[in-house]
């Protein structure tokens, strides 16, 4: 089979599908190629599509994180709406009472 046919996109994400743990020679009988292309490929492709990987966790693990501080926020945004005036001054008066002692 012509392997020219395949993108670099493509052939990265084949070589990920490797470091996530496919067997090599399973991709290879899915993809009618030598595994001495795919090793090419990986050779080739492989720190990038390494990267990639972990980019994509980092990137996973930083939008659970906005997730939560959003979340965070919300509830203090919440909270803070909660307070009424009078009970604003009197938290107020309580902090201005407590220094000035």
């Amino acid at each position: 089979m012509d392997t020219t046919k395949y993108t670099v996109n493509e052939i990265v994400l084949l070589v990920q599908s490797f470091y996530k743990g496919e067997e090599p020679t399973e991709i290879c009988e899915q993809l009618e190629i030598d595994i001495t292309i795919f090793n090419q490929w990986i050779r080739t492709y492989g720190q990038v599509a390494n990267n990639l990987l972990h980019l994509n966790e980092e990137n996973e693990r930083l939008r659970q994180m906005f997730v939560n501080l959003s979340l965070s926020n919300q509830s203090l945004r919440e909270a803070l709406d909660n307070l009424t005036t009078t009970d604003a001054s009197s938290v107020l008066n309580r902090l201005k009472a407590k220094n000035s002692r």
